[in-house]
């Protein structure tokens, strides 16, 4: 996994299976808490490393209880008309809070 910026210029895609971290899981049943993020969702045509790509729309499973979403990514790129997803880029938490995505493919990058 990375979480390198190849030239300055490109980022590691994440795919499914990659991780996101948030610092704030608003949860009125237990007290806020960081949470780790899963992709479980990706591009149905688009594989890096043999694995699925995450594109913006793609879910993942929070260890907190909730279910997150890919909500940014590449200005540039697009996998079945959204923008992949990438290491640096943001998801919805759900819950008020929002996540950032942590790993990626350490040989595909995209601006």
């Amino acid at each position: 996994m990375s979480t390198t910026i190849n030239n300055g210029m490109s980022i590691s895609i994440t795919r499914v299976s990659d991780n996101g971290e948030g610092a704030e899981c608003a949860d009125p049943r237990q007290s806020h808490r960081s949470y780790t993020v899963t992709y479980e969702t990706g591009a149905a045509t688009v594989f890096v490393d043999n694995l699925s790509v995450t594109i913006v729309g793609s879910v993942g499973s929070q260890t907190c209880g909730h279910s997150g979403v890919a909500s940014t990514g590449s200005s540039t790129v697009f996998v079945e008309n959204m923008a992949i997803h990438r290491v640096g880029d943001i998801g919805d938490g759900g819950a008020g809070d929002n996540f950032a995505s942590i790993t990626g493919s350490s040989t595909v990058f995209a601006g």
